[in-house]
C-alpha cells in the first residue's frame, strides 16, 4: 500500500470523540510537578505502556563528551544515556535515538517509540541534554562554561554521541532515526537537517522549529481551544489581578498571600506566571480542569489559586522561573534547578519564544518583549532580540531545509505555531492530530485515541520508508 494511502486509512476516525491523547510525562518542567496534572500523566503513560507491553530500562551509562567542542583541552565531562537492545535485530537494524530535551531523562524511550522500535526490532537509546538531569559540563555559577548550552552545541554532542553509539554496538550499517518532543523535537530536525549523514530520519513530535521572537499567536490558540465563556473567564481572572496590583497595599498582599507570590515579584513577573498557569492546561491537555474550575465565575483569583495549586503544586505561585529578581541572584541559586534556569538563559540566548500581550489575549498589559528582554539582561547580560534573529536564519525557522522528517503536531495545542504546520516536501511531512484535547506530543505516547492513531500509522508508514 501507498505511503500516503495508509496515512489517511484513520482519518475520518480523528475526528471522533476519543480518548486520551496525553503528553508524555516527562516533557512537564519541573515547576509544573508539584500537583494532580503531572500525577495524572505519569499515571496515564505508565497504564498504556503497560497495556502495549512497554518497559523502559533505567539503567544509566555515561559518554565522556567534550566540554567544548572547537578546544579539546578544556575536557570532557559524563553525558547520561539510557539503552535497551531487548529487541535489537543487532548490527544493520534501526537505532532509535531520543534525544533529551529541557528537563532530567528517566530511561531508554518508551510510549510510541518503544512500540515502534520492537515492530522494527530496533534499539531504543535516550541521550540526556547537557546542563540537565545529571548531565552536567560544570556548576551553574560558572558562567563562562555556560556559554556552552546552545544549539550548535547540542547538535556536535549528538554527532559525537552517535559516533561513539554506532562503534560500541558494532552498527556502523544501521540506519538512524532520531526522536524528540517539543524543544527536543526541534533539536530531532534540526539535527538531521545538520547531519543527514549521521541521521537517516528525524520523528519531529510537536517540534518548535521556528523560534518565534513575539509569539502572540501562541495566546490565541489558548482562547481558541476553549468555549467564549471559559475564554472571557481567563481574561476575567487577568483583569482582577491587575486591579488587585494596581490597587497596592493591603489589597496587593491579600492577592499575592492567595496565589503563595513572593513579594519581590514584579507585575510582570506574577502576570507571566498566572499567563503560563493557564496556557499549560491547553498544551497539556487540561483545559476541561481549567474551564470547570473557572466556571461559573463567583470568585476569579480565588477560583485560579485554588487551580494552580491543584494542577500544579503548592509552590508554583512563587516558582523561582517566573521571578526576575530570582533567576538573577546567584544568592538565590539553590532554587535555579527546580525553575528551570537552564532553559531560561537558552530562551535568552538564542530561542526566545516570548509570550507577550496583544489586544486579542488573556495576557496582562505588563508582559512586553521589553520585559522578557530585561529580564535577560539581569540574569544573564544579553537579550535574543539580535541573536534570535541569526539563530532563525541559519536554522531555517519555519522552513528547515531538510529531508526524511515528519511534524506531528496537535489540534490544541498553542505550541503547533512554531512548528511546520504543514508539509514542506514529499519528504518533509506534517501530520495534524485533530480532535478535542489532542495536546502537546500525544504522538509520543501508546494513546489509544483515534487521532493519535493515525498520526502512528503515518510514523510507522514513513519511518519504515525512509530506514529501508
Amino acid at each position: 500500500m501507498a505511503v500516503h494511502t495508509v496515512l489517511r486509512v484513520a482519518a475520518a476516525a480523528a475526528l471522533a470523540a476519543c480518548a486520551s491523547a496525553a503528553t508524555p510525562s516527562h516533557l512537564v518542567p519541573l515547576r509544573a510537578r508539584g500537583g494532580g496534572l503531572y500525577a495524572e500523566l505519569v499515571a496515564a503513560e505508565a497504564a498504556a505502556d503497560a497495556a502495549a507491553g512497554v518497559l523502559r530500562n533505567s539503567t544509566a551509562n555515561y559518554f565522556s563528551q567534550l566540554v567544548w567542542h572547537n578546544d579539546s583541552s578544556k575536557g570532557t565531562f559524563q553525558q547520561r544515556y539510557f539503552v535497551d537492545t531487548s529487541k535489537w535485530g543487532g548490527p544493520g537494524s534501526p537505532l532509535f535515538l531520543e534525544l533529551g530535551g529541557e528537563g532530567p531523562a528517566g530511561g531508554s524511550p518508551g510510549g510510541y517509540a518503544a512500540t515502534l522500535g520492537a515492530t522494527m526490532s530496533a534499539a531504543l537509546v535516550t541521550l540526556e541534554h547537557r546542563y540537565y538531569g545529571q548531565s552536567f559540563p560544570a556548576p551553574l555559577s560558572d558562567r563562562a562554561t555556560l556559554e556552552t548550552l546552545t544549539v550548535d552545541t547540542v547538535m556536535a554532542d549528538t554527532a559525537a554521541f552517535v559516533s561513539f553509539l554506532k562503534g560500541s554496538l558494532g552498527a556502523a550499517g544501521s540506519k538512524l532515526l532520531v526522536i524528540g518532543g517539543s524543544y527536543s523535537g526541534a533539536l530531532s530536525a534540526w539535527f538531521r537537517v545538520k547531519h543527514p549523514d549521521l541521521a537517516d530520519a528525524s520523528w519531529s513530535s510537536s517540534g518548535v522549529v521556528n523560534a518565534v521572537y513575539n509569539f502572540t499567536a501562541f495566546d490565541h490558540q489558548v482562547l481558541r481551544d476553549v468555549s467564549p465563556e471559559c475564554g472571557a473567564a481567563i481574561k476575567g481572572v487577568t483583569a482582577a489581578f491587575d486591579a488587585a496590583w494596581d490597587a497596592g497595599g493591603a489589597t496587593r498582599a491579600a492577592m499575592l498571600k492567595l496565589f503563595g507570590t513572593a513579594d519581590y515579584f514584579t507585575k510582570g513577573d506574577m502576570a507571566w506566571m498566572l499567563a503560563d498557569g493557564a496556557a499549560m492546561a491547553a498544551q497539556y491537555g487540561s483545559k476541561a480542569s481549567l474551564c470547570s474550575a473557572l466556571l461559573p465565575v463567583t470568585d476569579p483569583l480565588t477560583q485560579f489559586a485554588a487551580f494552580l495549586v491543584s494542577r500544579y503544586g503548592a509552590g508554583f505561585g512563587s516558582n523561582c522561573y517566573y521571578s526576575t529578581k530570582c533567576l538573577s541572584d546567584p544568592t538565590m541559586s539553590a532554587q535555579w534547578i527546580s525553575a528551570d534556569w537552564q532553559w531560561v538563559s537558552q530562551c535568552c540566548r538564542e530561542l526566545a519564544y516570548w509570550q507577550v500581550h496583544d489586544d486579542d489575549t488573556y495576557r496582562s498589559s505588563a508582559i512586553t518583549l521589553d520585559y522578557y528582554n530585561s529580564q535577560c539582561r539581569a540574569a544573564f547580560g544579553f537579550d535574543p532580540s539580535a541573536s534570535n534573529k541569526a539563530f532563525n536564519a541559519a536554522y531555517g525557522g519555519a522552513k528547515p531545509n531538510g529531508t526524511n522528517v515528519m511534524s506531528l503536531n496537535g489540534s490544541d495545542d498553542p505550541w503547533a505555531h512554531a512548528a511546520v504546520q504543514s508539509s514542506l516536501s514529499p519528504s518533509y511531512i506534517e501530520e495534524l492530530a485533530t480532535c478535542d484535547g489532542c495536546g502537546h506530543c500525544g504522538d509520543l505516547s501508546n494513546s489509544a485515541n483515534p487521532a493519535i492513531v493515525t498520526q502512528h500509522a503515518a510514523i510507522q508508514a514513513y519511518v519504515t520508508a525512509w530506514l529501508a
